[in-house]
């Protein structure tokens, strides 16, 4: 898709998204919201299991509200927790053996699974490949600037606003982009890789910025200039703040979806079963119409 749209210790980030580029290139090419179930009886279920789902926080709040809307049955004869979590933090908690993980997990991208495949060795088994998407744009104030060429010339535009690419999804899809052009002769490899040399040695600077979209899409509003942010952020920011011109664009060489995939990240044993089971009601709950203008609403 292309065009305006409405609306601790690191190791080496150049290695880092290296390896998270490459991964992702071959593949394709927090707070709590209490959803309490019914009581078993009278509902057809004669248990009610309890089933924990971390959420990206963008997400949460339709997910929580999808699964209020339904009675226990719909939900697979199970209580959800949703935990508002930034992915960063979930692949942290799978990562660590003594960490309380999730059942269920939805992140803003699949490339967060992949990561989770480099710390752990294991790559979560998807429940559904997509609950939500939306895509990687940059947004301005202003209303006639034109699409960047390329994400090459987007991380060439000084000051560029991307966030930590090691945290961000939509960050990480710019350079992906990038190097997905060099890929098809669209930009010139050298180039990318020069561009990405200046970033990795102001590395702290990077990582020191608010991390999350919405900061980011306010910095703007604020400040101006540009900034590498999500579709959905930019909606939400201007529906929240109706007098504020914000526009997104694309560049005409396209963009990567942010997908939401839910994967089933349960410890194996008689645990993973329960969750795998969970996360196809979750699914279903997830498919309907309500919760499709839902996610239309939060500007997914």
């Amino acid at each position: 898709m292309s065009g305006r749209h409405g609306a601790g210790a690191r190791r080496s980030p150049v290695l880092m998204w290296g390896a998270v580029a490459a991964a992702a290139v071959v593949v394709v090419a927090g707070g709590y919201f209490a959803v309490t179930a019914v009581g078993a009886g009278g509902s057809g279920c004669e248990t009610v299991e309890r089933i924990s789902v971390a959420v990206d926080p963008t997400l949460a709040p339709v997910v929580s509200d999808a699964l209020a809307a339904t009675d226990v049955a719909e939900r697979g004869c199970a209580e959800f927790e949703v935990r508002a979590e930034a992915p960063t933090d979930t692949a942290t908690e799978l990562a660590n053996s003594d960490a309380e993980r999730p059942d269920l997990w939805i992140p803003d991208s699949t490339l967060w699974l992949l990561k989770t495949l480099r710390s752990t060795g294991a790559l979560p088994e998807v429940a559904k490949s997509s609950v939500a998407n939306t895509l990687p744009v940059v947004v301005t104030r202003d209303a006639d600037a034109p699409a960047p060429a390329t994400w090459l010339s987007v991380l060439q535009t000084p000051e560029q606003r991307i966030g930590d690419p090691l945290d961000s999804s939509a960050s990480l899809a710019s350079i992906l982009g990038a190097l997905a052009e060099s890929e098809v002769g669209l930009s010139d490899a050298e180039a990318v890789a020069a561009a990405l040399v200046p970033m990795a040695q102001d590395f702290g600077r990077i990582a020191d910025q608010p991390r999350g979209t919405a900061d980011l899409v306010e910095q703007v509003a604020v400040d101006g200039g540009t900034s590498v942010a999500t579709e959905q952020s930019v909606v939400t920011y201007i529906a929240q703040n109706p007098s504020t011109p914000l526009h997104a664009v694309v560049p005409p060489t396209g963009s990567y979806f942010l997908n939401y995939p839910l994967a089933v990240t349960a410890e194996a044993g008689p645990r993973y079963g329960t969750a795998r089971d969970a996360g196809a009601a979750l699914a279903s709950v997830l498919s309907t119409v309500a919760a499709a203008e839902s996610l239309s609403e939060a500007g997914f």
